[in-house]
């Protein structure tokens, strides 16, 4: 695009769409790939921190879906949480594919919220598995 239009040549199409005024639709691939990985990999640390804690004893699994979901399946309750984390990965990907693909503002908008949430949370909860396994 030429300056004498008003845009900047960064970042102005993307699939036959203008985007040069909005950074999140410039960047939304690289944006929504980095959330995804972070989602990814935060993830498997609470997976990690988590089975940790378990196996320290003293220490039990206080989501009753986990707990529910690992014995109708007959499983341990590491493998429901397993399971739990496979889904959570992949609601993670879907949010970020939706953040990606959409044309949407609104949609984009309601992917990054659904995003950096996810992020929050696992921070919060790979945190505090860190904490109740140092304390032990």
């Amino acid at each position: 695009m030429r300056d004498s239009e008003g845009g900047t040549s960064h970042g102005t199409t993307l699939g036959g769409r203008n985007l040069g005024r909005d950074w999140l639709a410039s960047h939304n691939l690289l944006f929504f790939g980095g959330t995804f990985a972070a989602v990814a990999l935060l993830n498997v640390l609470d997976l990690w921190t988590s089975v940790v804690a378990l196996n320290e004893g003293g220490l039990y699994e206080g989501n009753q879906v986990i707990v529910s979901m690992a014995g109708a399946f007959g499983l341990q309750v590491v493998g429901g949480l397993l399971i739990m984390k496979v889904f959570a990965i992949m609601g993670g990907l879907a949010a970020a594919v939706l953040g990606v693909r959409t044309r949407y503002r609104g949609t984009r908008t309601l992917a990054v919220a659904v995003m950096l949430f996810l992020i929050m949370v696992l921070v919060v909860v790979s945190v505090n598995n860190i904490y109740l396994i140092s304390t032990n």
